[in-house]
């Protein structure tokens, strides 16, 4: 067998990317319960925000720690997952803006967002108020221009599979009314 150097080199320029990633995520302060929305403020909703990802180096990098705590402090507290939820219903809005970030950086967040919520829901006692919440609806009934939609097929579900089944599954029994023209945000993106 051959060896082919060009081959390797893009696998390890990957792992070498990866291992920077997941060391700058380190360096984002761990959640309490203080720092959960309790106003719907865009201060607060940024200083969450800045809890669950952040942008490094034009790259946006979910804090999986903090998703973590959410889900595991949310099995005691529910606000941990109403914030979390409330955080992903206001970065789909179309009047929320967030200056820092892309549309395809938004897209990126809300998809990792509703993945973790759907990874917290299946760890919810049958009678927990968020055991049937479907989250994918929420982008679903807002994304009237197929913004997300596309975004979402363009980048693959973003590897995400249990996203990719159940946004998919959303969207064929409740698809979007369709609009031809936007309004907000996604216009002057």
């Amino acid at each position: 067998m051959k060896f082919n150097f060009i081959n390797i080199v893009p696998k390890i320029v990957v792992i070498y990317i990866t291992f920077l990633l997941s060391v700058s995520c380190g360096s984002q302060q761990a959640i309490t319960e203080n720092d959960l929305i309790r106003q719907s403020t865009k201060e607060s909703l940024d200083k969450f925000g800045a809890f669950i990802w952040s942008k490094k180096t034009k790259a946006i990098v979910m804090n999986t720690h903090n998703l973590n705590e959410i889900k595991n402090r949310g099995l005691k507290k529910t606000d941990y997952i109403k914030s979390l939820n409330r955080y992903l219903i206001f970065l789909i809005d179309v009047d929320y803006n967030s200056e820092n970030i892309t549309f395809p950086e938004r897209s990126y967040i809300v998809a990792h967002i509703v993945n973790s919520l759907y990874e917290f829901r299946e760890k919810l006692p049958k009678d927990h108020k968020f055991k049937d919440n479907e989250f994918a609806l929420d982008i679903i009934f807002s994304d009237s221009a197929k913004n997300y939609y596309d975004e979402f097929m363009k980048k693959e579900y973003y590897g995400l599979v249990e996203f990719k089944e159940k946004y998919i599954k959303q969207y064929k029994e409740n698809p979007p009314v369709i609009k031809k023209q936007a309004t907000g945000i996604m216009n002057k993106l």
